[in-house]
């Protein structure tokens, strides 16, 4: 997969989305460790072209 331009638009909102975790979040993303687990790979919010 390349590269996508993100829009900047919307990078403010996926860096609250981020910041403000619920606790089920919070759970959730303290297992994995540099973006994985088990061998599969894992991204936070961030921003979609549109």
């Amino acid at each position: 997969m390349g590269s996508a331009r993100r829009n900047s638009r919307y990078t403010p909102i996926a860096r609250k989305l981020r910041y403000n975790q619920t606790d089920a979040g919070m759970l959730i993303w303290s297992r994995p460790r540099n973006g994985r687990l088990a061998g599969a790979n894992f991204r936070r919010q961030f921003p979609v072209p549109a």
